[in-house]
């Protein structure tokens, strides 16, 4: 029997278009990224290394307080926010800046705007989130929103009452993908507390040890595709009894008990939302990713995200980074406004990346 090589299991996607645009799908992309790869995962191997608190600091990859203790509050201070408006329009002028028009008809003028919906929102143009940008959008920016992926993980947390709140577990987590949340009373866990990672032969599901980062009786369950998308049309209740009855597979001689409670969120199908994080779809080219960033039309217009980052790309910490460089960039403008001038914004934005972590990127083209 032959061996069958990087080479062959790459074929079908070498086939797709030139040299740059397959780069995703390429030995030399494999290269670059598996010895990083491999260094996270014995960064992983113990749960306290990248645990991030208030308490204990920074970590790695994984947040289990609430992000608005750290992040969204102190950032919130003192600043005008409106919730619930859905943005229909974004128009920019040379000499007059932006107007931002909601659903409802309100506008909003000011010296700039910095874009942080969802690359899916971008995608799919929903009607309940699309927006409408004038001057149109560049065509490089366009083909990236166009090659770049969006994808759905779904993950189902289960965890007892002791624990935070069900809302406060979905809102630390929401900005990464989509969530079920599953409790059980303290006596009814059945799973090895201390093992970070539970996986089985079932393909759609993982599961991430929650208990063994503090939060007691917690489960995480990873679900991928085909299953992510929309659950395969299975209504909430019926998502929970499929993982169930892997649970039950997995761990025969215990008595798993049905959950006292459960929540499955849907980023997939949320029109505000449309999938869970970007990612370097097969076909995409190594510059896509900055090309969605670059700031646009007059250099009114900046961007920033998780499909925006250089660094900590689908995690929290790396859209953070790139709101911190969309705000630098607008600071050099000769037009920028008083929004900008605050001195405590940037301290109090260096506060939460001594949790969260920090990066650098690279300089924005028109």
């Amino acid at each position: 029997m032959s061996e069958i090589g990087l080479s062959d299991v790459l074929q079908d996607d070498a086939d797709i278009g030139s040299e740059d645009d397959t780069y995703y799908a390429s030995e030399e992309w494999l290269n670059e990224s598996l010895p990083e790869y491999l260094e996270s995962l014995q960064e992983m191997a113990d749960p306290a290394v990248h645990a991030a608190s208030i308490d204990d600091g920074a970590g790695c990859r994984l947040m289990v307080d609430p992000y608005a203790s750290i992040v969204v509050t102190p950032l919130a201070e003192g600043l005008d926010i409106e919730l619930n408006q859905s943005v229909a329009k974004i128009e920019a002028s040379a000499t007059d800046g932006v107007t931002v028009t909601t659903r409802a008809g309100v506008e909003h003028s000011a010296d700039c705007a910095v874009v942080t919906v969802p690359l899916g929102v971008l995608k799919n143009g929903h009607p309940d989130s699309s927006i409408e940008f004038e001057p149109a959008l560049p065509p490089r920016k366009l083909d990236a929103i166009k090659r770049l992926g969006m994808g759905s993980h779904n993950k189902v947390p289960k965890q007892q009452h002791i624990c935070d709140s069900l809302t406060s577990m979905i809102t630390n987590s929401q900005l990464v993908c989509t969530q079920v949340i599953l409790r059980w009373t303290p006596e009814d866990v059945f799973w090895p507390r201390s093992v970070p990672q539970l996986n089985c032969p079932d393909q759609r599901f993982q599961w991430l040890n929650l208990e063994a980062y503090g939060k007691s009786g917690c489960l995480l369950t990873h679900i991928f595709p085909p299953l992510a998308y929309d659950y395969d049309g299975l209504n909430d209740d019926a998502v929970v009894q499929e993982i169930l009855k892997c649970l039950r597979g997995m761990f025969p001689s215990e008595a798993v008990k049905p959950p006292i409670d459960s929540c499955v969120t849907r980023w997939d199908t949320d029109p505000y939302s449309l999938g869970s994080y970007s990612f370097q779809a097969s076909g995409s080219q190594k510059g896509d990713v900055e090309a969605l960033g670059n700031p646009c039309s007059y250099q009114r217009i900046f961007w920033a995200g998780e499909a925006v980052a250089q660094e900590g790309r689908q995690c929290v910490h790396g859209a953070s980074m790139t709101g911190v460089k969309a705000a630098t960039d607008a600071l050099g403008r000769p037009w920028r406004g008083s929004v900008f001038s605050t001195p405590n914004t940037f301290k109090k934005t260096k506060n939460a990346f001594d949790i969260l972590g920090q990066g650098g990127s690279d300089d924005e083209e028109s």
